[in-house]
């Protein structure tokens, strides 16, 4: 295991190396990790409509917010975490994108907006870091429009890192 340990903290040193080079070399005004600079097309962009209103939930810094907002009528994106917001915002006024808005809030506590407000929920990579899971999926149910969409992706549990990751925490799915 201590081999396997140290492949990742260098994965995760390689990974800040990487995000500096991307400002450094001028690809990028902020520091993004690189990943974000292959101009790849998310899976759910197919099923977006001009007229959704959708939900970004844990939104990070707003890669897939952003995205989603060439698409849909208006994109709110929000997370718990104040750097990954400033990031997005700042991408958001760089790409001259006026639907898209980014908001602090924690994705365990009852969500800020009416019922049926939405009629996209995307929920990516966000579910396995919850702990209080049935909350957030009960507020997601009651902010999606009756014949609302929720995108909802979570980590290959196979993958060696997510192995490691969760070894105390396991996703019950029903």
């Amino acid at each position: 295991m201590k081999p396997l340990i140290r492949i990742l903290q260098k994965h995760r040193l390689l990974a800040l190396i990487g995000m500096r080079l991307v400002q450094i070399t001028g690809k990028h005004p902020e520091k993004i990790h690189p990943k974000h600079l292959v101009n790849q097309k998310p899976w759910f962009i197919d099923h977006l409509y001009k007229k959704d209103t959708v939900l970004d939930f844990g939104c990070g810094n707003g890669q897939n917010t952003l995205k989603a907002a060439k698409k849909c009528q208006k994109i709110i994106g929000f997370d718990h975490n104040e750097q990954s917001l400033l990031l997005a915002n700042l991408e958001a006024k760089r790409k001259k994108i006026k639907n898209a808005k980014f908001m602090k809030h924690d994705g365990e506590r009852i969500l800020p907006f009416k019922n049926g407000e939405f009629d996209v929920v995307l929920f990516l990579d966000v579910f396995e870091h919850l702990n209080n899971r049935d909350q957030a999926l009960l507020e997601v149910s009651r902010v999606l429009k009756d014949k609302g969409r929720l995108f909802l992706s979570v980590p290959n549990v196979n993958t060696p890192t997510i192995k490691l990751n969760s070894r105390n925490r396991k996703l019950n799915f029903c």
